[in-house]
């Protein structure tokens, strides 16, 4: 069969490129072919004659293609592809082309190089001679100047790498996405969940409609929704899996689900996460979903919960155990002592956590209450959609008196307010002379207006309005609140026993 039979090359260039002038040569002379061959000692493959005859080098339309590594899947992109034009600077035979690719880059000599990719020479597609010698039917590598020149495979040769190509992920229309393959459905959708595409997996699963998803891409949007921190609807697409396809993965997505949801029962929540994150380890045929179950409750600060309730749920308390022991110096320091610290957390967790998502900056206009309620509104419909009021980020924190901690540039100690006072002893994070300006630690002490507890717009407004007469320089975008434990108001030392709960405003650029 002839190379490339029956393939596309109009749709495959795409020649609106800026690429398009240092990569495009004229049409193919075999005078060309022959002069790369002569000077390199390598024959072009047949399917890489046939490419530069649709046209002598250019931009691809399909850029992406992948390889695996260790389970995962890893994406390339490519930016252009060589053609043997002599007259061109970024051809094979060109200034930029293989010749100086090998003498200034030093990349090692085992072919041709073919492409470039989005990291602009820091790593390029070979045709590799290697095993086939230079007459031969070569490979397609990927070679990382940055990872001293390691060399993976990409395709067994030119033909099959063209036709792995595929369009950037978010360039495939609908219609595109619903002529695949169901295997190439759930590949796509899992590569868009890789990258935290999650709004394209939705309109893009939706358009199928819900009712007509496999299990496997059922999965793949109820990831999508937990990635979007969208607990609610995750639970509704993993309850529509029948149990017969229960899998480890579903029992670990489960039990990711009422880690991070939290909301308004955090103690029932916790320990449904762990009972799902035990029978994932129960039936786990590899221990990769292991891993994965013991990574949130490390992040998520519920190995309290874990020690408190060992015996109910005895086989990730001891793979977990198993993976704290790794990272002590001396396995022998895990001890009941170590788990008394861990429970710990457990008191603060049940009191606040989270609200990572939520949509606001901060800076140094002091709003009326009204005012602030609009804008903060308007935030939080764009997160989280217009019934943001009605979403488990929006559960009351129930707290009748609550400890704030944020970062803040001041001069002196008369920026602070009535409520505030400077923590950790006062301690400078950073200082800057010239100017006089410290960047300091300030707690505050905060009560919700019906002595109850607080809402979360109730909750921002005062935060915000405590910022408004100091610097934050940078630091200015809420990333949400983190558990830092109980401390006495009047003194600002921690205290475990009587203090209050405290949290750290979590703030970057």
């Amino acid at each position: 069969m002839k190379e490339f039979e029956n393939f596309d090359w109009n749709a495959f260039w795409y020649n609106d490129s800026n690429k398009l002038p240092h990569f495009k040569g004229g049409p193919l002379k075999e005078e060309d072919i022959k002069r790369v061959e002569e000077e390199f000692g390598y024959k072009l493959p047949d399917s890489y004659i046939e490419l530069l005859r649709s046209q002598n080098g250019g931009a691809p339309f399909y850029t992406l293609c992948y390889y695996e590594e260790d389970g995962e899947f890893i994406p390339v992109y490519l930016t252009a592809i060589y053609g043997v034009d002599p007259k061109l600077e970024y051809s094979i035979c060109g200034d930029s082309g293989a010749k100086m690719i090998y003498e200034k880059w030093g990349y090692p000599d085992i072919g041709l190089p073919i492409a470039f990719t989005i990291n602009d020479g820091h790593e390029m597609v070979f045709l590799d001679y290697s095993d086939c010698g230079s007459k031969g039917e070569p490979k397609v590598v990927l070679i990382d100047q940055k990872n001293d020149y390691k060399k993976t495979l990409l395709a067994e040769n030119f033909e099959v790498f063209i036709k792995s190509l595929r369009k950037y992920l978010t360039m495939v229309t609908i219609d595109e996405f619903k002529a695949l393959s169901e295997d190439e459905k759930a590949f796509f959708i899992e590569r868009l969940n890789d990258e935290f595409e999650t709004k394209r997996v939705v309109e893009y699963l939706s358009a199928i409609g819900v009712e007509n998803l496999s299990s496997r891409l059922l999965g793949a949007l109820a990831r999508a929704y937990n990635n979007d921190r969208k607990f609610k609807k995750a639970i509704g697409i993993m309850d529509l899996i029948p149990e017969s396809d229960r899998d480890a993965i579903w029992y670990y997505r489960y039990g990711y689900i009422y880690t991070y949801r939290r909301f308004p029962n955090t103690e029932k929540y916790m320990l449904k996460a762990l009972e799902m994150f035990d029978k994932a380890v129960d039936i786990a045929k590899d221990k990769e979903v292991i891993d994965w179950c013991i990574e949130p409750i490390e992040c998520s600060g519920i190995e309290g919960f874990l020690m408190e309730h060992k015996t109910e749920f005895p086989k990730i308390y001891a793979e977990y155990v198993n993976y704290k022991k790794t990272k002590l110096d001396k396995p022998d320091e895990y001890d009941a002592e170590y788990e008394k610290r861990w429970q710990y957390t457990t008191r603060v967790s049940k009191k606040i956590a989270g609200h990572y998502g939520v949509n606001w900056i901060f800076d140094q206009h002091k709003y009326s209450r009204y005012a602030f309620a609009v804008e903060f509104d308007d935030a939080m419909i764009e997160s989280f959609g217009e019934d943001w009021h009605a979403q488990d980020i929006n559960t009351p924190i129930n707290a009748d008196e609550l400890l704030v901690v944020y970062r803040a540039w001041i001069k002196n100690k008369d920026q602070l307010n009535e409520n505030e006072m400077l923590f950790n002893k006062g301690e400078l994070i950073e200082e800057e002379r010239d100017n006089e300006m410290q960047q300091v630690e300030i707690m505050a002490y905060l009560k919700p207006d019906d002595g109850i507890s607080f809402s979360l717009e109730e909750l921002m407004f005062k935060i915000h309005n405590l910022m408004a007469n100091k610097e934050l320089r940078g630091n200015v975008s809420f990333e949400g609140f983190d558990n830092i434990g109980f401390f006495d108001k009047k003194t600002g030392k921690e205290d475990r026993a009587n203090g209050l709960p405290t949290i750290l405003v979590c703030c970057g650029s």
